[in-house]
């Protein structure tokens, strides 16, 4: 993550390192030990370095021009094993912080032929230190913080977080399909702690649902989202539109969030848990 007033600064197409932070899975190269957290790697073993240079062209209009030049003592990949791994690199503008969707995803189970899955399943979604350290867990557990908190930080553009859920397809030799996504705000989240299931629209089809319920555990600082079923799926190419459906729950800061979870990036995450009892 390069925070944009840097890249200016840095204006002029000189090629310099930027630290890269680990992404969850992630290993250092056998010579240096794992970081225990997103941060850089450890000032006693290699850092993963990405070498870039930056040039503001302006105006008509005012672009940054950015030159990957190479890259040193990048992470291991669990697929590759000894081998080269394909390495790619993206980029794109952001704002506040990307890791969180992938610190923070969990997935389901998935269902066989269905366009009505039931999951009826826990997912545990640690809370970001910076809202814990802003507010205190016992305030978010409580109903003065939509008034206090979240609404009257919306108007210092605070960072906006939202529970996301996407629906994906499991495909047994081709890349998982997203079906559909739900957005629930943070604070609407908090709000409907304790009432039940109810139903969330997913940007699939029209009349396309997916029920969800969910609760605060203070004790753990968490979020637990309880999805519990979905209604209205339809699978492109499938003659009766039936799909083995699956979901990633995912806390983000709105203006963050990278897209759909794919590929790795799925399988990569936490499971949820069987809920212990039938949803209300």
């Amino acid at each position: 993550v390069i925070p944009l007033p840097e890249a200016l600064e840095a204006d002029g197409g000189v090629v310099r390192p930027f630290t890269l932070g680990l992404a969850p899975g992630r290993k250092l190269p056998k010579s240096g030990r794992k970081s225990a957290s997103l941060k850089d790697a450890t000032e006693d073993g290699p850092q993963a370095r990405l070498f870039l240079a930056f040039e503001v062209i302006s105006p008509c209009p005012t672009q940054l021009k950015c030159l990957v030049n190479n890259a040193l003592d990048l992470p291991q990949t669990s697929s590759q094993g000894s081998s080269p791994s394909p390495y790619k690199v993206r980029m794109r503008f952001v704002e506040g912080d990307p890791w969180l969707p992938g610190i923070t995803a969990v997935r389901t189970g998935h269902r066989n032929r269905t366009n009505r899955p039931v999951w009826q399943e826990k997912c545990r979604l640690p809370l970001p230190d910076w809202l814990l350290k802003r507010y205190g867990m016992a305030a978010l557990s409580s109903p003065t913080w939509l008034e206090r908190g979240s609404r009257a930080d919306s108007q210092k553009n605070a960072p906006q977080l939202a529970v996301f859920v996407e629906v994906h397809d499991k495909e047994r030799l081709a890349t998982d399909a997203m079906l559909g996504r739900g957005i629930v705000p943070l604070e609407d989240a908090i709000a409907a702690a304790g009432l039940g299931s109810s139903p969330v629209s997913l940007s699939c089809a029209l009349g396309a649902v997916i029920w969800l319920a969910f609760e605060i555990r203070a004790d753990q600082e968490q979020l637990v989202v309880l999805v519990d079923k979905a209604e209205g799926l339809h699978k492109g190419g499938d003659l009766m539109g039936l799909a083995d459906p699956y979901c990633v729950v995912q806390l983000a800061e709105t203006g963050a969030f990278r897209g759909p979870a794919v590929g790795a990036e799925v399988r990569g995450t936490s499971s949820a848990e069987t809920a212990a009892s039938p949803m209300p």
